[in-house]
């Protein structure tokens, strides 16, 4: 389980590889756009009876090369409150089409007893 510590900056770094052998580094170029948000681990039903995990913050993605960052700043990751959530990530191909790059995950938000500000 991802955990993001409330006051502090977060990053995730994920490398995206074509093999198991840890050389074959996969070409990202074919994703126009990536984006990632944590969401409320509850789904709730929403006014047309479809259920809906709620929304907390929009997460900042960045890409060089065959590397994906997910960050928070220490303000965002001050601004969740502590609990479990889930987070995901899609890109957007060239052709349009979504693809998951990271199934929705559990993600924990905590307090620690050094906050920095």
């Amino acid at each position: 389980m991802l955990e993001i510590v409330r006051g502090r900056t977060w990053t995730q770094d994920h490398t995206v590889l074509d093999s198991e052998d840890l050389t074959d580094l996969t070409d990202l170029s074919i994703f126009t756009q990536f984006r990632s948000q944590i969401r409320e681990k509850a789904a709730l039903r929403n006014s047309k009876g479809i259920f809906e995990h709620k929304l907390v913050i929009e997460v900042t993605v960045a890409r060089l090369g065959s590397v994906i960052t997910q960050s928070l700043t220490r303000a965002q990751a001050d601004s969740l409150s502590p609990g479990e959530y889930l987070i995901d990530l899609v890109g957007v191909r060239t052709d349009g089409t979504d693809e998951a790059l990271l199934e929705p995950e559990a993600i924990k938000v905590t307090n620690r007893p050094t906050q920095l500000s």
